[in-house]
């Protein structure tokens, strides 16, 4: 579990909701084509897998961003940020003179790319 929660991150409980929305689709589509109504249960059996194939689409994407914006993204940003104050301890000159606050800027946009992740919505 520990590795999921890891590739997904905050997004996991939106997934966990749409499975359970499509474990309903299924639920419907049974109970329709059990109790005679083919036409309908055939309709429900069509959505189901279209959400299963969006869904899996999604879900193959996600590992991928969650690593972007967890790892790459603030690794990038502190070696940024260490080689600019390295340059500044050894004199050099920058034109620019809101460099730092820039870097505080990236990390707020990252933090708000952390929130955005745990808001997703799926579906």
């Amino acid at each position: 579990m520990l590795i999921i929660l890891k590739r997904y991150g905050q997004v996991l409980p939106e997934i966990e909701k749409q499975l359970e929305n499509i474990q309903s689709e299924f639920s419907q589509f049974v109970t329709l084509n059990s109790s005679g109504d083919p036409v309908e249960a055939a309709v429900i059996l069509d959505n189901a897998e279209n959400h299963i194939l969006a869904l899996t689409h999604i879900v193959d994407r996600i590992p991928a961003i969650v690593a972007t914006l967890s790892k790459e993204l603030p690794d990038q940003l502190e070696d940024l940020e260490d080689g600019y104050r390295k340059l500044l301890d050894a004199n050099y000159y920058f034109a620019e003179t809101d460099i730092e606050a820039r870097f505080q800027l990236l990390y707020e946009a990252l933090k708000k790319n952390h929130e955005n992740i745990a808001e997703t919505r799926i579906g």
